[in-house]
This record gives C-alpha cells, sequence and structure tokens, in this order.
C-alpha cells in the first residue's frame, strides 16, 4: 500500500504538469477530505475502498470530478505525462443520479476547467 505522503507527492506532480508551475496542496487537500467525509459519506467511502487520494474537485453543472491518486505506483509516470496532455483520473460523482458515478479519465485544461 502507497502512504498518503507518497499519493500526496504524486498529486503535487500532476498538477504541477497540468498547471506548468510547482504547487504546494497541504491543507486545501485536508479540506476536501474532511468535506467529503462529513457532507457525502458515501463518496468518501467510495474513495476509501478504492485506495483513492481525492485532491482536487472540479463542479459542473451536475457532475463533480474529484482528481484522486491511486496505489498503483506503477502508473504514476504514465500518470504524469498524461497530466501534460490534460487527462487526469478523477472519480466523477453524479449529483443527480449518484448511481452513475464513477472512476474514470477526464481531460482539463491549464486552468483546471473540465472540457471532457
Amino acid at each position: 500500500m502507497v502512504s498518503v505522503e507518497e499519493k500526496r507527492v504524486q498529486a503535487e506532480k500532476i498538477l504541477e504538469s497540468v498547471l506548468g508551475f510547482p504547487v504546494d496542496i497541504g491543507i486545501e487537500v485536508e479540506v476536501l477530505q474532511y468535506f467529503l467525509k462529513a457532507n457525502h459519506p458515501n463518496v468518501a467511502k467510495e474513495l476509501e475502498e478504492r485506495g483513492a487520494y481525492a485532491y482536487c474537485a472540479l463542479r459542473t453543472k451536475e457532475l463533480v470530478s474529484i482528481l484522486v491518486v491511486l496505489d498503483d505506483t506503477d502508473r504514476y509516470q504514465a500518470d504524469i505525462e498524461s497530466a501534460q496532455e490534460g487527462y487526469v483520473y478523477a472519480y466523477v460523482y453524479n449529483i443527480t443520479r449518484p448511481e452513475y458515478s464513477e472512476f474514470g479519465t477526464i481531460k482539463v485544461d491549464k486552468k483546471l476547467n473540465r472540457i471532457a
């Protein structure tokens, strides 16, 4: 199992690859994870069961894309390379139809707006 610290470092590398500059996610991640546990315990449980480290949330009208890092360290370099093209792994929570929520790759722009 990968440590929380290793996942945090990976999340920062992914964000740096997308944004083009270094990022320290620090307290923001703790706030996000607390918010999920307090307000969306079913989502927090789903993430925990998959070993997913949530580090950023993007909201559109009906979807919340929660960017995550998983335990699969063999994919870490590939994830960074994909992030350079704007592709990141996420748990996409469907607000109006939770049963359609799922893990998958989404595309974001350089300002972390979801574009696909």
